[in-house]
């Protein structure tokens, strides 16, 4: 299926953290020991939506990430995750590909990705 076919399109998840996986990011990244979830945590999901499952075996690069965080987000709560296909448009060689995650219909990572054309 052709990236572009689903541009617009939003698929809604709810994800419960793991406080074992939650700890061993923060430690891999020097972050104290909480049950609050750093917001970059929640790009690991990106790949169990169905929307980036055509993006998974495809070489791309992640080129920009705006993080907009409105509200802590805690490990003993179920988040609400909807993740957009914002848009994929021609840039020279490249094919750009933009995806938002909003999480609890607060916090945002938004998401640029190229590829070559072939």
């Amino acid at each position: 299926m052709p990236h572009y076919s689903n541009v617009g399109h939003t698929e809604t998840r709810y994800i419960k953290v793991d406080q074992t996986t939650l700890h061993a990011y923060q430690t891999l990244f020097d972050i104290p020991l909480s049950q609050e979830i750093p917001l970059l945590f929640f790009a690991r999901y990106w790949c169990d939506f169905t929307l980036f499952q055509s993006f998974i075996e495809t070489e791309i690069m992640l080129v920009e990430t705006v993080l907009k965080e409105a509200e802590k987000l805690f490990c003993y709560e179920t988040i609400k995750a909807s993740l957009t296909y914002k848009s994929v448009q021609q840039v020279k060689n490249f094919e750009q590909f933009q995806f938002e995650l909003v999480l609890n219909d607060n916090n945002v990572i938004q998401q640029t990705f190229i590829r070559r054309d072939s």
